[in-house]
C-alpha cells in the first residue's frame, strides 16, 4: 500500500500516513460554510484528535489490504491537504469494477484540483490497482459532480432509482462510467 503514490503537474496523490494529521486536520477546520447541497460545509471535528485518526489510518490500511476500498489523501505539493479521492471494489473475477468517490475541501473549489488528480488517479487505476471499468454515482441536481465525470471521459450508463439511502430517504443516483483498459485520459 505505503508504495502507492501518484503526482501530477500540481499535486501528490497517496494514502494517508499519520503523519498527514496537521494538514488532513488544518484543512478540515478551514472549510467554509456549505457551498451547494451536495456540501458538508464546516464540520465538528472536536472527536478527531491525533488518536483517532491513526485508527482512521489503521482502518484505511487494513481496507486497502483487503480490497475493498482504496482511500488516497490528495495533497498540493507544498502538502497541503485539499480533499479524498477512493475507489470502492464492486466485483473483481471477470470484471474488474469499481466505484469511483472524491470529495474535496469546498476552500480549494474552482482550482481544477479534482479535475486534475482524478485524471491522475484513472491514467493509473488499470496499471496499479487492476480496475478495468469505474463508476461514478451522483445525486440528480448535482451539476458540478456530473460536468466533472464529463469531463474526465466518462458516459452516461443509466439511473439506477432510490439506489442510495441518503438523509432518511431513498435517492437516484445517475451512473456515469468509463472503461479504462484502452483509455488515455487527456
Amino acid at each position: 500500500m505505503n508504495k502507492f503514490f501518484l503526482e501530477s503537474e500540481r499535486l501528490i496523490i497517496r494514502p494517508l500516513e499519520e503523519s498527514d494529521y496537521d494538514s488532513w486536520y488544518t484543512s478540515f477546520m478551514n472549510r467554509g460554510p456549505s457551498l451547494t447541497p451536495f456540501d458538508d460545509g464546516i464540520l465538528d471535528m472536536s472527536m478527531c484528535d491525533i488518536n483517532w485518526f491513526k485508527n482512521l489510518v489503521n482502518l484505511q490500511r487494513k481496507e486497502w489490504e483487503s480490497d475493498i476500498v482504496y482511500i488516497f489523501g490528495v495533497f498540493l505539493k507544498s502538502g497541503e491537504h485539499v480533499g479524498m479521492l477512493n475507489i470502492v471494489t464492486l466485483a473483481r473475477a471477470d470484471m474488474q469494477w469499481g466505484e469511483l468517490g472524491y470529495v474535496f475541501h469546498n476552500q480549494f473549489w474552482s482550482n481544477g484540483y479534482a479535475f486534475e488528480s482524478i485524471l491522475a488517479l484513472l491514467n493509473s487505476t488499470y496499471e496499479k490497482l487492476g480496475f478495468h471499468h469505474i463508476e461514478a454515482q451522483i445525486t440528480p441536481g448535482n451539476e458540478r459532480s456530473e460536468k466533472l465525470v464529463r469531463r474526465l471521459g466518462l458516459t452516461y450508463e443509466t439511473t439506477r432509482k432510490d439506489f442510495s439511502f441518503e438523509n432518511g430517504k431513498w435517492t437516484d443516483k445517475l451512473i456515469y462510467s468509463i472503461n479504462l483498459h484502452n483509455n488515455n485520459l487527456e
